[in-house]
């Protein structure tokens, strides 16, 4: 996970703010309550993350992104990830929080670790705020699938790292998902869009997560041919001397090309996938 251009965008009639991340209790308790919010000016607040999404251009992989966000957005050219690990970046983007504070440090974690800090994310205030609030896709690494996220109204989650065939905790039920998990959470988002317009004078707050385009980066059938750019190798895909580098770095051994294209290749699909859900979202 990367937060390498986090772009801001003031949208719609009640002044809501969609923020692009690009790259985050009781046991089995939750609160199902809906939320009831007084009629008055709060934003709505959607909350879209990829998943390992290296810094790189939007252009052209995500056309539909760039221009959404491109003419009226915010970017942040200066932006870094504090702690460049994916369930330690989740967590401080969720609290703001460094890491030293809520001590989350890697992906090893454990579920009551995580479960101790889940208090002090952002869902739990908006929540008690009165918005309606929902996850869909990727919350935290290590996350027990049986256990409810807690201050979701909806949810739908996974802690497995599989675009089709994972078994994923829908509002409370384990289901196998066979659906591309990129264009499952575009359909989550947009049915819960048309839940909340029966509600309209209730705020929500709505966490996106795709897994694309982590590894293993499947795509759907349509999206197999879709053109890639160049390669142009960076110099550390090209350093043979890394005798000043950590251990683990030295020990690695440099990928031929052909190597870096075959995980490339899908990786960079996988994000043309979830700009087009992304554009389904935005409309």
């Amino acid at each position: 996970m990367s937060f390498s251009g986090t772009i801001l965008r003031r949208i719609s009639r009640r002044a809501s703010f969609v923020v692009l991340g690009i790259g985050l209790v009781a046991n089995g308790c939750t609160a199902r309550e809906e939320p009831v919010a007084p009629s008055q000016d709060r934003p709505n607040i959607l909350l879209i993350v990829t998943d390992d999404q290296r810094v790189m251009p939007l252009s052209p992989m995500m056309r539909h992104t760039e221009e959404w966000f491109g003419a009226q957005g915010t970017a942040f050219t200066q932006a870094f990830a504090a702690t460049p690990r994916c369930c330690p970046a989740r967590v401080s983007f969720l609290t703001g929080l460094y890491a030293h504070n809520h001590h989350i440090y890697g992906e090893g974690v454990t579920p009551s670790a995580l479960a101790a800090v889940e208090p002090l994310m952002i869902q739990q205030r908006l929540h008690e705020a009165g918005y309606r609030t929902a996850l869909f896709g990727k919350f935290l690494n290590n996350w027990p699938n049986e256990r409810n996220p807690a201050n979701f109204d909806r949810w739908a989650t996974t802690p497995i790292v599989k675009y089709a065939g994972a078994e994923w905790n829908v509002d409370g039920a384990i289901q196998v998902v066979h659906q591309n998990s990129t264009s499952f959470v575009g359909d989550m988002s947009i049915a819960f869009f048309q839940e909340s317009e029966s509600r309209d004078e209730v705020p929500w707050f709505l966490h996106v997560g795709f897994m694309a385009p982590h590894p293993p980066s499947e795509v759907e059938p349509r999206y197999r041919r879709a053109s890639v750019p160049p390669l142009r190798l960076s110099v550390a895909m090209r350093e043979e001397d890394r005798r000043d580098k950590p251990p683990f770095v030295r020990k690695q051994r440099l990928p031929t090309v052909s190597e870096i294209q075959s995980r490339r290749v899908p990786q960079l699909r996988s994000l043309v996938a979830a700009d087009d859900q992304i554009d389904r979202i935005m409309t």
